[in-house]
């Protein structure tokens, strides 16, 4: 969506029908960052460091949300709570997720870390915010019901994952580095079809 905060010019829209979760259904925006990228934080080893993670957000639903970091076994949860207190206003957001020492962390070209930005899962993933778990939760019991809002909106943009436990300004990347990390997963099929992957 056109709709953004300056110096943004674009933002993820999530627009709601109005029908709630079923307990085991899931409502939800998820990043997948490769694990080649998660290397550094070190989590499930002695040398894991805690990862904050800074956004921009916007809802016509106020209310208590959910943001949370699974591995890629989804064995490994930690779940963060943020508030919007204004509807329909831009709001920027931190939230620190703890260094992990334990669990299985990729560290290859698979999932390395499942980032999820919670719109009104069920109930069989609540969990408690603020500590790592061995489950598969996503989201707590006073999570907003953005999902099951008829007409609800949420928005997202500036979203960015460092190491440590302090939020440094968005890091605006220039096209020709985001294009180049592009095509390390691009593909091209049918007649005279070519593979190319960098990296």
């Amino acid at each position: 969506d056109t709709d953004a905060p300056a110096p943004f010019i674009n933002s993820i829209k999530f627009a709601a029908g109005g029908a709630s979760s079923g307990a085991a259904e899931v409502a939800g925006l998820c990043q997948r960052i490769e694990g080649n990228a998660m290397t550094s934080l070190g989590w499930g080893t002695s040398a894991a460091q805690p990862a904050t993670l800074s956004f921009y957000v916007k809802s016509s639903v106020t209310g208590t949300y959910a943001v949370s970091a699974r591995n890629n076994g989804t064995d490994q949860s930690y779940i963060n709570t943020y508030t919007i207190s204004s509807a329909n206003t831009w709001e920027y957001k931190t939230v620190t997720f703890d260094a992990r020492t334990t669990g299985t962390w990729l560290t290859t070209n698979g999932i390395g870390m499942r980032l999820w930005f919670d719109l009104g899962s069920g109930s069989n993933f609540d969990g408690t915010a603020g500590s790592w778990t061995t489950n598969n939760h996503l989201t707590v019991s006073s999570q907003a019901d953005v999902v099951g809002t008829s007409s609800a909106t949420w928005f997202v943009t500036g979203v960015q994952l460092e190491i440590g436990e302090v939020a440094t300004a968005f890091e605006h990347e220039d096209i020709g580095t985001t294009l180049a990390k592009c095509q390390r997963y691009y593909n091209k099929t049918g007649a005279d079809a070519a593979y190319s992957m960098l990296g």
